[in-house]
């Protein structure tokens, strides 16, 4: 392992941001995603230039989000993403949001709406709660619809 287990809650968008940028810029393999699809375009316009790069250097993102209300699939909505990220639809929206970078750093933010305006979400590097996420997003990934 070689590494201390961490777990830290974030209550800011400015820290999870900071904590996701130095995750991203570290990722050597694969990043995968589940969130609500008003969340894609912020998050992907912030580090444009660097997912770019990474798709190039051979990086598989994977991104899963509710099923549009239109009819528009994810790359007719950001064209400028075909090809760069694989993404499936949920029917409805997913009751939990995550990424995980290269299966060694987590980030987890629940939906709820008894959360009393509280931005809370969990960072870990945990390795047993890495494998629970990643099974998650597995069985999301593999319920969920290419279109």
């Amino acid at each position: 392992m070689g590494r201390n287990p961490e777990f830290i809650v974030f209550n800011t968008q400015k820290q999870v941001r900071r904590k996701g940028r130095e995750a991203f810029d570290k990722v050597q393999k694969s990043i995968c995603v589940i969130c609500l699809s008003k969340d894609v375009a912020p998050t992907f316009w912030a580090v444009d230039e660097s997912l770019k790069k990474a798709r190039k250097e051979g990086i598989a993102f994977r991104l899963i989000i509710e099923k549009p209300v239109s009819e528009k699939t994810f790359s007719e909505v950001i064209p400028q993403y075909n090809g760069l990220i694989e993404a499936k639809y949920l029917p409805s929206l997913p009751p939990v949001h995550l990424s995980f970078y290269d299966n060694t750093e987590v980030f987890i933010r629940t939906r709820t709406e008894s959360n009393n305006g509280k931005f809370l979400v969990l960072w870990s590097n945990n390795s047993i709660l890495m494998i629970i996420v990643r099974n998650y997003f597995e069985l999301m990934w593999n319920a969920a619809k290419e279109k």
